[in-house]
């Protein structure tokens, strides 16, 4: 079993979550956030009870949880960013990545920005 901490609920981190729900990919999500809210669980997440959540209030969990928390706290080995990113900065994205590559941990991204504004220093992290 994985367990991925996912950062980013909207209409890629929503279909990333579901389709982790209905498969059996040996997957478990401990650990997720979007831009107002987070929760964690090393025992894996009620996904579809977290997407029925966000979808009826808006809020996938705690709004004392932000994703840096889940970043830092959630028991996972992978971290899939998939947020909303600024052009121009690559952020929140490059912040997310940078911390969780500096706890050893293993990045799936589906942003480009990162790379393009930031992949030396990224890989160099990646590296270590």
């Amino acid at each position: 079993m994985m367990n991925v901490a996912l950062i980013g609920l909207g209409s890629v981190g929503r279909g990333v979550a579901g389709m982790i729900a209905k498969k059996d990919l040996g997957i478990i999500i401990t650990g997720i956030a979007d831009s107002k809210s987070g929760c964690m669980d090393r025992d894996g997440l009620d996904i579809a009870g977290l997407l029925a959540d966000k979808a009826r209030n808006g809020y996938c969990g705690d709004q004392k949880i932000c994703a840096s928390d889940v970043i830092k706290k959630a028991d996972y080995d992978a971290l899939v960013e998939v947020t909303p990113t600024n052009a121009m900065t690559g952020e929140p994205a490059i912040g997310y990545i940078k911390a969780a590559l500096l706890q050893k941990k293993h990045v799936v991204t589906s942003n480009k920005g990162p790379i393009a504004l930031a992949y030396k220093e990224l890989r160099a992290l990646a590296a270590k």
